[in-house]
């Protein structure tokens, strides 16, 4: 038995009079020594309500980032959007978190605190990612074959991976480009070739970036 309160972190059963070193009511190890390993109080409904509720919106924002990621990837082959509700949602995200460490028993919030810096690390190295389109280069860099034999006329205009061709246009200078299916908030998508990694002088490009071969992946408003 322990003369100190001890309560079990999962079920909060009263261990004050426990001989063991195990919760006999659910099992979870606890060291008398360690008050990381037990709670010295119970929380109230409403601090584990909003615990829950905090941490379960937490979830949801990571969820729906993660998943708006490649959908907008795949959809518009343009990481733009993604970028941006990021930056809506990291308040929102860093308020979650905040308010879950807030109402979490000590043993809660040291481990949730030695996650924080490896998920933030990994959301801004998403977003570093993303920022510089990395996703979009190393797919048009996967299929520069298939786009030179779009412009010989080698093979039809139909597929390029998973992104269907719209249009395939050529003019006197020797360019080359490509039009994906329009995507949401795009006049166009595309891949330009233009025989030379430097841009063409477009003002309606909105996002223009070399992937190799004289190849350009662009969009315009």
């Amino acid at each position: 038995m322990y003369g100190e309160k001890m309560y079990c972190r999962r079920c909060y059963y009263n261990l004050h009079h426990s001989a063991a070193d195990r919760c006999p009511e659910c099992g979870v190890g606890f060291d008398p020594m360690d008050e990381l390993s037990y709670l010295r109080t119970v929380p109230t409904f409403l601090e584990r309500w909003a615990f829950r509720a905090a941490q379960q919106l937490r979830r949801l924002i990571l969820i729906l980032l993660s998943t708006a990621a490649p959908v907008c990837w795949f959809y518009c082959g343009y990481m733009g959007e993604w970028m941006l509700m990021v930056l809506w949602a990291s308040p929102l995200l860093i308020a979650a978190w905040l308010l879950e460490d807030s109402f979490a028993t000590p043993p809660e919030r040291a481990a949730a605190r030695q996650r924080v810096p490896i998920l933030f690390t990994g959301l801004l190295a998403v977003v570093v990612l993303a920022g510089n389109e990395v996703p979009s280069r190393l797919y048009g860099a996967l299929f520069i074959n298939k786009l030179d034999a779009i412009r010989r006329g080698a093979v039809p205009a139909d597929w390029i991976g998973f992104w269907k061709v719209a249009s395939v246009q050529s003019n006197n200078g020797g360019e080359t480009l490509i039009r994906l299916r329009p995507a949401p908030g795009f006049e166009w998508t595309g891949f330009q070739w233009v025989g030379s990694p430097e841009p063409r002088t477009d003002h309606r490009l909105r996002g223009s970036f070399a992937i190799g071969s004289g190849w350009r992946f662009v969009t315009a408003d």
